[in-house]
């Protein structure tokens, strides 16, 4: 039977409550012959031994489920990657450009590159020719009201 801290079945004050634990963890060292009480309970060997004999838990039969192991860090569809890697490759193709750490960067004065998109006027319209005066210097164009493109001052495009 468990006793409140403060409450109507409260026996204890909290001086007796940490003298009955004093006394408990002085006995509890002799019972299970652990001076620090600190010997572990299982090892980590004893763990993944008992997790390996887990059984995988069963999926649905009707609805689909897919278990985290199975979940992409992308949501591409299959062959998606490739192509998009494919398409990042055009920019180191392109002169004064190179594709690093997932950055565009311009490598010299004067870079530029064209690029042409599939028109997708049902969404939006968008065209915009960029070309970096210096690459140590910021470049920047404004299009509206909290939208800016440019090249910062080591060259890569934000």
């Amino acid at each position: 039977m468990g006793t409140d801290f403060r409450g109507p079945t409260e026996f204890l004050n909290s001086d007796q409550r940490v003298q009955f634990l004093a006394q408990y963890a002085k006995f509890a060292k002799t019972f299970f012959a652990d001076e620090n009480l600190d010997t572990k309970v299982a090892t980590e060997a004893d763990v993944q031994a008992a997790m390996k004999k887990l059984k995988p838990q069963p999926l649905p039969a009707i609805r689909k489920r897919l278990p985290l192991k199975d979940w992409k860090y992308l949501g591409y569809y299959d062959g998606q990657e490739e192509a998009e890697n494919a398409e990042l490759q055009t920019w180191n193709r392109a002169r004064g450009f190179k594709v690093t750490n997932e950055a565009c960067i311009a490598q010299r004065d004067g870079s530029s590159y064209a690029k042409s998109f599939d028109p997708q006027n049902w969404r939006f319209m968008f065209t915009f020719k960029a070309k970096s005066p210096t690459i140590d210097k910021l470049s920047s164009f404004k299009l509206a009201e909290g939208v800016e493109l440019g090249f910062g001052h080591d060259g890569q495009i934000y």
